[in-house]
């Protein structure tokens, strides 16, 4: 099968180093890294939109060191980079393992209907991966809901049912930014730092004083486990607060859901708050004001299904192991992250030994 070349719109610039004087990895890693975002973006031709021009971008001057230590630079950025992205793509996967099992269990209803329609157990575990232990612990009827038909002896309750606290952020006026007399240095989330794996990306997070964070804010003040999805802008996205942004703080387009019993409902909730019902659930109930939003009543409203014990122990285990393993792939991945951005200053300024093509080839 033939492969075409790829093709871009007027939207990207394509820029072909000559391999004569650079190495297209090093180029790369150098336009990449945070500390040249500054200097590009002040090439921006302004008007309704922000862009550059053809211009602008030849105009770039990029530090040329001898094309040993190019390559150098880009094999080891490079070889950082794909270690990253292999851990996203992992994160990807784990995510979508945690996704399927609970579409199986507490959307589909996979063992349950197996079971009602008198499938033989042996037949059932094959197909479904199940061990007959847990298989046994499934109910083989239904029964009605406001949901409509659950498993027999499960329950539905609100999400403020099994929460100590749902509440959102709020943004701080200029004059409490102007008058406060202490350093930013509290990170201030919103819903652009939220990715769509469920991470908090802190690479560009906002600061804001401790002293608007505990007066101002205080209402708002994060704890470890506390979920975080967005009632503004792009709505229904989410995120755990890890332990490296246990009293942070978010903006209004942030809600928090802090549960009474973490280790219970955590990623049960999670679950469910992903899922299509209740990002259904979100948009049909958003209010239209001067910024489309998801209330808290309506936050607090969204029902969420409850197993019977012995299935939701059966499903913790199953998702913390999952959740764990992308926990430690997103920390791998943000301290390599750092690695990288403080590698290249320290390698062009000479700081860095770099080796030579022999040591790496």
């Amino acid at each position: 099968m033939s492969v075409l070349p790829a093709v871009v719109n007027q939207h990207v610039s394509i820029v072909r180093p000559d391999p004569q004087i650079a190495n297209a990895g090093y180029v790369l890693a150098y336009l990449t890294h945070p500390a040249v975002k500054g200097y590009i973006e002040g090439f921006n031709a302004g008007g309704s939109r922000r862009a550059l021009t053809k211009a602008h971008i030849e105009s770039f001057e990029i530090p040329l060191p001898p094309m040993d230590v190019q390559h150098a630079i880009a094999h080891i950025l490079g070889t950082l980079d794909d270690k990253i992205e292999l851990n996203r793509r992992m994160n990807e996967t784990l995510e979508a393992m945690a996704r399927a099992i609970f579409q199986s269990w507490f959307v589909d209803f996979d063992p349950v209907r197996a079971k009602a329609s008198g499938e033989s157990p042996g037949a059932i575990c094959q197909r479904q991966g199940l061990t007959p232990e847990l298989l046994a612990l499934f109910p083989d009827s239904f029964e009605d809901s406001e949901l409509g038909e659950i498993p027999k002896g499960w329950s539905v309750v609100p999400l403020t049912a099994l929460s100590e606290k749902i509440s959102k952020g709020t943004t701080p006026s200029k004059t409490d930014i102007a008058t406060a007399t202490d350093l930013p240095t509290v990170p201030f989330i919103k819903v652009r730092d939220i990715t769509e794996l469920g991470d908090v990306a802190r690479d560009n997070l906002e600061l804001i004083p401790v002293s608007i964070h505990e007066r101002v804010l205080r209402r708002s003040i994060l704890e470890v486990g506390d979920i975080l999805f967005s009632i503004a802008g792009t709505i229904g996205r989410l995120a755990i607060v890890d332990p490296d942004l246990a009293n942070a703080n978010a903006n209004q387009a942030v809600a928090f859901i802090r549960l009474n019993d973490k280790a219970a409902h955590l990623g049960l909730c999670l679950q469910h708050l992903k899922s299509d019902r209740l990002l259904d659930a979100a948009k049909a109930s958003i209010v239209q004001a001067v910024q489309a939003n998801v209330s808290l009543a309506s936050l607090g409203e969204f029902q969420i299904l409850i197993p019977s014990t012995e299935i939701l122990d059966a499903w913790n285990k199953s998702f913390f192991e999952l959740f764990t393993k992308g926990k430690n792939c997103s920390s791998e991945a943000r301290v390599l992250e750092s690695l990288r951005d403080t590698l290249l200053p320290r390698m062009l300024s000479g700081e860095l030994v770099i080796p030579s093509r022999e040591d790496y080839s």
